[in-house]
C-alpha cells in the first residue's frame, strides 16, 4: 500500500510539473502577443500624431495660397456674392 501511495504521489508530481510547464509556456506566448500589440499601438499613435501635425502644417494659409494660385484660383471678388434672398427665391 505504501508503494502504491509513493508511486501515485510521484505520478501526481510529474503530471503537475508538466501542467505547470504547459501553463507557463502558454502564458509566455500570450505575454509576447500583448507586448507586440502594445508596440504596434504605440507606433500607430506616433504615426497619428505625425499625420495630424502634417495636416495642420499643410492647412496653413501660407502653404495653401501658392498651391491655389498655381491652379488658377484667386480671392473671391465682391461681384461673386449673391444675396440670400435671390437664392431662396430660386429654390422655390
Amino acid at each position: 500500500m505504501l508503494r502504491f501511495l509513493a508511486v501515485a504521489a510521484m505520478t501526481m508530481a510529474m503530471v503537475s510539473a508538466f501542467a505547470l510547464y504547459s501553463i507557463n509556456t502558454g502564458t509566455r506566448k500570450i505575454v509576447e502577443q500583448v507586448e507586440d500589440q502594445q508596440q504596434k499601438k504605440e507606433a500607430l499613435i506616433s504615426s497619428i500624431a505625425i499625420l495630424r501635425a502634417e495636416r495642420a502644417f499643410r492647412a496653413r494659409p501660407e502653404v495653401i495660397e501658392p498651391l491655389a494660385r498655381k491652379l488658377g484660383m484667386a480671392p473671391v471678388r465682391g461681384d461673386q456674392y449673391v444675396p440670400r434672398s435671390v437664392l431662396q427665391v430660386s429654390k422655390q
